[in-house]
């Protein structure tokens, strides 16, 4: 039942409440209409979402103070930056940011927050205040706090005259995204005005690794694609299968790697046992557990900690002994790709992106999902998930190998070490984030390709099924997180995390609004799929490739695999 005549202001004692229904009440929706609209059947979801929402939200108390001194403010800074072509660390001292109080880049934010379009143009401040203090961290978590805004601000009426827009500050943040986090350099000396509108297809900067002449096919060959599947045996038998079933026969070689007594072919494929070659710790002994279940979907931190993890050891010591393997082969791959044994994998649309977008192989980079939950807390870098496929040049691992000649790839028997920053070989379970330190720390740039030109993905860490609409659907959220960095929904049980939606959403879209701030599609997927994570079930699996292999309609969407011609190169050549 509806909240009847007068039942809504004798419903809540929330003064903010109160007095926003007051000041947003018009003639035709009076403060008890506000009151009511807000609440609903369900105060505390309801409250929320009707004052943020809705762009016209965005604006409301922008009239009442600090607001109008502060749009007149952030005009003036924004007239000298671009007026004096003032450095970034300089506009501080420039422009007397460094009496602005700033929050150490973490805004909180409640239902009550007044003028949000103040609050994103507050954060660009504190961007600038900070990065004139060298403090870089809390300078791009302030970055962070505007763009968590981006969206509702982009749509509502009163974004003019602050000086500071959003395609302005969406731009230089996904320039500085490619710079410090894909680049592993410092933030760019210069601050740079909006091009224009923001757009959904935008252009993006060429990659080191991209050769000028666009693309091509290499020698008229298909790339050649060397799969290590990091597996466990006996437990993940069920899965090895699967790989067989499915896309073994896609890859150039693939090797099972295990670090234990094993047979030396599985249906086929080799079996390789690290400790063969390295001094590393054996696969875990227990019950239940598998190398998928090695890396996280979402990194939550959860874990079994009765396990001795060694997926650290295995990630690093597979790609140097694929190094070294290769040196030896006549036909040498040109790319490698570390999966998990539930891993599913489409190899022909991997190469459709290094064959559109010219990839050197000879040139050192790496590939994958772009996981960027750590980059504002230890180790403090971006990395690939692994559990979506983790795939480097040969090129890479030729630096790899190198720097592990030089003796720049240490050892510790301490797990806490893994959040150092640098490349240590470990025990523990945080493989992908390690091997991304160790990338970062050689040189070694992280391809931005993991997302077509519309913003979608095509290394998807999730099930088919959560591409697809539905109430399992993966979709931005719009409503802005209450807390800066780091405040996802209410604590589940460890075994719903998988099942819950909003937990799901909550990690894919962390630290993504640059990829769906300006886009507007009905699935985050694109259209030639590369990968699939996790897969368990093996039966499961082995349905969803055959429908993908023949690219049926699911649920209106038509999954492609890659026919070799640059005609389907069409989302990636923005």
């Amino acid at each position: 039942m509806g909240l009847g005549p007068n039942d809504a202001m004798q419903s809540t004692s929330d003064v903010d409440l109160l007095n926003w229904a007051e000041q947003s009440s018009t003639a035709a929706c009076d403060k008890e209409c506000r009151l009511k609209s807000a609440l609903g059947e369900d105060a505390a979801s309801n409250w929320w979402k009707e004052v943020n929402l809705r762009p016209s939200h965005v604006c409301w108390g922008c009239d009442m103070q600090p607001w109008p001194h502060e749009r007149q403010y952030a005009s003036r800074v924004w007239s000298a930056l671009h007026a004096g072509h003032i450095p970034i660390r300089r506009v501080s001292q420039a422009t007397n940011l460094w009496s602005v109080p700033c929050n150490r880049g973490i805004e909180s934010r409640s239902a009550s927050s007044r003028c949000l379009i103040g609050h994103f143009v507050y954060a660009v401040l504190c961007f600038f205040r900070w990065m004139g203090e060298s403090q870089e961290p809390y300078a791009l978590l302030s970055l962070e706090s505007a763009m968590d805004l981006a969206w509702l601000v982009d749509q509502a009426p009163c974004s003019a005259d602050w000086g500071f827009s959003v395609p302005e500050v969406a731009a230089n943040y996904e320039r500085f995204l490619t710079t410090v986090w894909h680049l592993h350099q410092e933030v760019p000396e210069y601050w740079e005005a909006a091009q224009g509108p923001l757009q959904c297809w935008r252009p993006r900067l060429r990659e080191p690794q991209e050769l000028l002449e666009g693309a091509q096919l290499h020698n008229q060959q298909m790339p050649k694609v060397f799969c290590l599947v990091l597996s466990v045996l006996p437990s993940d038998e069920d899965r090895m299968s699967m790989v067989t079933d499915t896309y073994a026969d896609y890859c150039q070689s693939l090797a099972f790697i295990v670090a234990s007594d094993a047979p030396e072919a599985f249906r086929g494929y080799p079996v390789i046992d690290l400790r063969k070659y390295f001094n590393i710790a054996p696969d875990p002994v227990a019950q239940g557990w598998s190398a998928g279940a090695s890396s996280s979907n979402n990194h939550t931190g959860e874990r079994n900690m009765n396990v001795n993890f060694n997926t650290i050891e295995k990630i690093i010591y597979a790609f140097l002994l694929a190094a070294i393997m290769s040196r030896d082969m006549s036909d040498k791959p040109d790319i490698f790709c570390r999966l998990d044994s539930d891993t599913l994998f489409i190899p022909d649309n991997l190469r459709r992106i290094v064959v559109c977008r010219n990839f050197s192989f000879d040139e050192p980079w790496a590939l994958g999902y772009a996981n960027y939950a750590h980059k504002h807390q230890q180790p403090g870098r971006a990395f690939f998930n692994g559990g979506t496929g983790v795939c480097v040049s040969r090129g890479a691992l030729e630096v790899l190998l190198e720097r592990e000649v030089r003796g720049d790839i240490k050892k510790s028997h301490l797990q806490g070490d893994w959040n150092l920053g640098s490349c240590v070989s470990v025990p523990g379970h945080w493989d992908d984030v390690v091997f991304a330190s160790c990338l970062a720390q050689f040189g070694v740039p992280f391809s931005r390709w993991g997302t077509d030109c519309f913003g979608r993905d095509l290394f998807w860490p999730h099930r088919l099924e959560r591409a697809l609409p539905g109430p399992q659907q993966i979709t931005p959220a719009r409503v802005p997180p209450r807390v800066t960095y780091f405040h996802p929904p209410k604590s589940l049980r460890r075994k719903d995390i998988e099942q819950d939606v909003g937990v799901a959403n909550y990690h894919h879209w962390r630290y993504r609004v640059w990829q769906h701030v300006a886009c507007n599609s009905s699935r985050w997927l694109g259209d030639f799929p590369v990968s699939f994570h996790p897969y368990r079930n093996g039966t499961l699996a082995r349905e969803t490739f055959k429908r993908l292999a023949f690219e049926e309609d699911i649920q209106g969407y038509g999954p492609r695999i890659w026919d070799g011609s640059l005609a389907q190169c069409y989302d990636l050549l923005c």
